[in-house]
């Protein structure tokens, strides 16, 4: 059972891994080098690593299972991002 716990959590860590590289590239693209139109994956990878670390047959490791949601850019990076962007636009127009 141990073996399965470690298989099943190091493929939800991993993806979590791929996940968050590919979508901070995104991010690198459409933002700073304006070169690139694609969009990210939303909580995909942040829940991912999240049930990573809750599963994981590692003491005290479970405390950590919000890193993977702040690190992850389709996670609370892009929901903070987008709602500022948001008010942003919202007060451009009012003014």
């Amino acid at each position: 059972m141990k073996a399965a716990t470690w298989l099943i959590s190091g493929i939800l860590l991993g993806f979590f891994a791929f996940m968050f590289w590919t979508n901070w590239r995104i991010f690198f693209h459409n933002y700073i080098k304006k070169d690139s139109h694609t969009s990210v994956i939303p909580f995909l990878g942040g829940l991912s690593g999240t049930i990573g670390l809750l599963i994981a047959p590692v003491n005290g490791i479970a405390v950590f299972w919000w890193i993977p949601l702040l690190l992850d850019w389709g996670s609370v990076p892009l929901v903070v991002f987008s709602a500022s962007y948001a008010l942003s636009k919202k007060r451009t127009k009012a003014s």
